[in-house]
């Protein structure tokens, strides 16, 4: 699995409520996070860096799964989300100037559960 950013827990939050989450309580310095139409709560912790252990237990709590993989030349993703209309993915392209690489060219597709 990919190296996963050191974030703090109000930035998790952030980009939980994107996908639809929303705070219901906070219980001492954990935030509890719910998602209509889904029984799991999210627990996210609310200090200024959350390991990277509890961040990938948080994503896959939620239903999110990525999967990558990747050549000198060519990288392959597929971002899996629970069936949602508040799904969004960003793509980021830009490659700092010292790599001297440049992207030639990108595409992405949706498709249906199971695609």
């Amino acid at each position: 699995m990919a190296v996963l950013p050191i974030l703090s827990g109000r930035n998790i939050v952030r980009a939980f409520e994107k996908d639809g989450w929303k705070i219901a309580r906070q219980r001492g310095s954990h935030m509890i996070l719910v998602k209509e139409g889904y029984m799991a709560t999210l627990s996210v912790p609310d200090h200024r860096e959350v390991a990277r252990g509890t961040l990938r237990s948080l994503i896959r709590a939620s239903g999110i799964r990525v999967e990558l993989t990747a050549t000198t030349r060519a990288s392959l993703q597929r971002h899996t989300f629970p069936v949602s209309d508040q799904a969004r993915l960003v793509f980021d392209f830009l490659i700092p100037s010292e790599y001297q690489m440049h992207v030639l060219g990108a595409e992405a597709r949706r498709t249906e559960s199971g695609g």
